[in-house]
C-alpha cells in the first residue's frame, strides 16, 4: 500500500464536507481485483463514511472496492451490472447521456460521461494513484434549501 496515496489525500480533504451535508462526492473506481479480473463502480462516499469503516482505507491497510450495493457496480469479467440508489442520489438512466445521478437534496443532475459537463455545481477531477486504475471524484457542491426557496 502506498503510505501517502493522492486518493487518500483528495478524499481526507472531502470527508468533513461529505460529514456536514455541503458536498456530495461520487467515486469512480476502476481496479483490478487479486482473482486478476476488473470491475468499477460508482460510489457515494458520503454514503460509505457512515455505513463504513474508513479507518483501515486510510491507514493502507484496505483498498477501496466497489460492491453491488453501491450506485454503480460493473464486473468486466461477467458482465454483470448493478445499479442502486443512496441517500444522496438517486441512479436514473437517460436516452440520451446514458447513466446520470440525480442528487435528492437539490435535484442537480450530475453527469459521468466523459467529455460532457458534468452539471450544475458538479466538479469532475481525476487523481492519478498507482493502486488503481483509475479513480474520477465527482464533487457536488449542494445548493441549501434556503438559497433555492427565495
Amino acid at each position: 500500500m502506498v503510505k501517502d496515496d493522492p486518493l487518500k489525500i483528495e478524499l481526507a480533504l472531502r470527508e468533513r464536507s461529505n460529514r456536514v451535508g455541503i458536498l456530495s462526492t461520487i467515486i469512480f473506481i476502476k481496479l483490478e481485483t487479486k482473482a486478476g479480473y476488473e470491475i468499477s463502480g460508482y460510489l457515494d462516499y458520503g454514503d460509505k463514511l457512515v455505513l463504513e469503516n474508513w479507518k483501515p482505507i486510510f491507514v493502507g491497510h484496505k483498498k477501496i472496492m466497489p460492491k453491488l450495493t453501491d450506485l454503480g457496480y460493473y464486473n468486466w469479467r461477467s458482465g454483470k451490472v448493478v445499479c442502486n440508489d443512496s441517500s444522496h442520489f438517486k441512479v436514473k438512466q437517460d436516452p440520451s447521456k446514458g447513466l446520470i445521478f440525480q442528487n435528492r437534496f437539490d435535484r442537480k443532475i450530475i453527469n459521468p460521461a466523459p467529455g460532457c459537463n458534468p452539471g450544475a455545481n458538479t466538479t469532475r477531477k481525476r487523481v492519478y494513484t498507482p493502486m488503481y486504475q483509475l479513480v474520477i471524484l465527482f464533487d457536488h457542491v449542494i445548493e441549501s434549501l434556503t438559497i433555492i426557496e427565495k
